[in-house]
């Protein structure tokens, strides 16, 4: 399967992260708009560890070591909550979503050099999306790295991450406004 739709995406998302965040300073990246709210550096530190939930996934099912719930293996399922999940990280809606305990960000006042380390990761995201594409061209079924019941296919999995990215730039610059 060709993964250049979901690396050019991802080459988008950062350019738009480097043009609206590069300046900034890391003191200025972990201001909060209030105590309520991430600052940027905690929504990068939330993608870094969402990106990086899944990276172990492929190595398990090629190895044969991992085991889903019977419901995977029903498609509908699986493409319907897909289109949920998808449809929550949307940048358009309103409403914010809770994230998963497992993929809450730093809550240390600072998290140093998070820019540099968003970019590094941005970089290792797209080699391990480059690195699966056997798996997508078998349109394997996995589990959410944060609760192995919600089920989807690995594309939409791409779709999910490369979206959710989009919402965490929406958020970062309303955070930047606000600061």
């Amino acid at each position: 399967m060709d993964t250049r739709k979901w690396t050019s995406q991802i080459d988008e998302i950062t350019d738009l992260y480097k043009e609206a965040f590069g300046a900034m300073s890391n003191q200025a990246l972990n201001k909060k708009p209030s105590q309520e709210e991430w600052s940027i550096a905690q929504n990068l530190d939330h993608l870094i560890t969402i990106n990086k939930s899944y990276y172990s996934i492929p190595d398990k099912i090629r190895a044969n070591d991992y085991k889903l719930p019977r419901v995977a293996t029903w498609s509908f399922f699986a493409k319907t909550v897909g289109n949920m999940i998808l449809g929550s990280v949307e940048r358009s809606r309103k409403r914010k979503t809770k994230t998963f305990p497992v993929w809450e960000p730093s809550a240390d006042e600072e998290i140093p050099n998070i820019y540099r380390e968003f970019l590094a990761e941005q970089e290792q995201l797209k080699a391990w999306i480059r690195s699966i594409d056997d798996l997508l061209e078998k349109d394997v079924v996995i589990g959410s790295p944060a609760n192995q019941n919600i089920c989807y296919k690995l594309t939409k999995a791409l779709d999910i991450i490369v979206e959710h990215e989009r919402r965490h730039f929406k958020q970062c610059v309303e955070v930047k406004e606000a600061i």
